[in-house]
């Protein structure tokens, strides 16, 4: 009897050893992973996209859209391939501005919010007309300089670039079933490094082709949260990596995802601005112009692949 109370005390002794372990080692984890999920269930965050895309996947439309936008402004094609994309995220209402490699200046911004998408005309308009300008010169009466900020809706972008944009009317930012838990949190650090900077705490998930960082610093009693993901050869490592990607909590590979190779994301809970949408529409008539203006274009400076005809030297001695 003595022997099993002896055996039973060092099983207890045991045991509230590694229930003690287990608090120390896991309890700061826990309490971060609900940090984290209190930043990411914010309903306003600011963030950052950098996006290769993979030419050989992208869509005869999509590459219509490149096309388009390569002639008209005079962008680099490859730098339309490789697109920062940095706005801010308000409940369901979206902003972005979308930066091709290199580019100093968006080449243009849209807003989003449901149903309810405009694009900012007068950025779209002025690269197109800068670059036209140069080439053809004759195009300086056609196309006067804008300098009112405008924005143009869904269906008229279809209409100026003879494009579909069912899949971006289509987003959306819902973060319905989408959640991921404190639970889930919790999990992903535990697979993750730690380190101490001067004020900061980060956790980072390092693997051949994914890279995961949480950045949490606290200032006046409040912590902030920043995340950094990084992902090559995206359709092909989520679909590697999809039993990983689920139970962290992040959506299996969608169809979207196979056009992007290379991708890196940075989110910033309680970050960014208000967002409210522009009610400064441009007129109808301006759009049918323009798309006179490139009916014009298309019929006699261009060849059917899209080429000019007309050599810049030609048409500045004219």
């Amino acid at each position: 009897m003595k022997k099993r109370k002896i055996v039973l005390a060092a099983i207890f002794l045991v045991l509230l050893t590694l229930g003690l372990w287990g608090l120390v080692r896991f309890f700061p984890l826990w309490r971060t992973g609900k940090i984290i999920w209190e930043n990411m269930n914010s309903e306003q965050y600011a963030y950052e996209l950098k996006v290769e895309l993979d030419q050989e996947k992208l869509t005869e439309g999509q590459e219509k859209v490149l096309r388009h936008l390569t002639w008209l402004t005079g962008i680099d094609r490859e730098a339309m391939y490789r697109l920062t994309i940095r706005g801010s995220v308000q409940e369901k209402k979206i902003h972005a501005m979308i930066y091709p490699e290199g580019a100093e200046d968006p080449l243009t911004e849209f807003y989003l919010d449901g149903d309810n998408c405009v694009i900012s005309e007068s950025a779209i308009y002025n690269a197109i007309r800068n670059h036209l300008v140069e080439q053809y010169r004759i195009l300086r009466l056609l196309m006067p300089e804008q300098k009112e900020a405008l924005y143009i809706s869904m269906e008229q972008v279809e209409q100026l670039f003879d494009l579909d944009m069912e899949g971006l009317r289509s987003f959306d930012v819902s973060k319905e079933e989408k959640d991921i838990s404190v639970w889930q949190y919790f999990l992903m650090l535990t697979a993750m490094s730690e380190k101490k900077e001067d004020k900061s705490h980060v956790f980072e998930l390092l693997t051949e082709k994914v890279s995961l960082h949480w950045t949490l610093e606290e200032a006046e009693g409040v912590v902030s949260v920043k995340m950094l993901l990084e992902i090559e050869d995206v359709a092909e490592t989520m679909a590697e990596k999809e039993e990983l990607f689920s139970r962290f909590g992040f959506p299996a590979p969608a169809e979207q995802s196979e056009m992007v190779k290379n991708l890196t994301v940075v989110i910033m809970p309680g970050k960014g601005s208000d967002i409210a949408m522009p009610e400064n529409l441009v007129n109808q008539e301006i759009i049918d112009g323009i798309v006179k203006v490139r009916d014009w274009i298309r019929e006699n400076l261009l060849d059917e692949k899209g080429t000019p005809v007309v050599s810049n030297e030609k048409e500045r001695a004219a």
